[in-house]
């Protein structure tokens, strides 16, 4: 049996106000800060699996479901990006 490998969340934040972080959920669970263009590696079984960002601010949208899926192969590594789009405060 292979060793479980890195599934790496991937925020990028763009617009005229960009939120500068995020909560982040594995699977349902608290995983940390994602920093707003950052990489958290998280390893992970073979599998699919549920990673969300929450704390997200206001005046900003996450683009595609959330959480999202991504299914990770036992032995590899996946990538999954998760785009946020700011626009100007109040």
């Amino acid at each position: 049996m292979s060793r479980p490998r890195p599934a790496v969340p991937w925020s990028q934040t763009y617009g005229p106000s960009p939120d500068d972080s995020f909560t982040l959920t594995l699977d349902g669970r608290y995983r940390g800060v994602l920093d707003a263009n950052s990489t958290l590696p998280s390893a992970v079984a073979g599998g699919t699996h549920t990673i969300g960002l929450g704390d997200i601010a206001p005046n900003c949208t996450l683009s595609g479901p959330n959480p999202a899926t991504a299914t990770v192969g036992w032995g590899e590594t996946a990538a999954l990006i998760l785009q946020v789009s700011c626009v100007s405060g109040p």
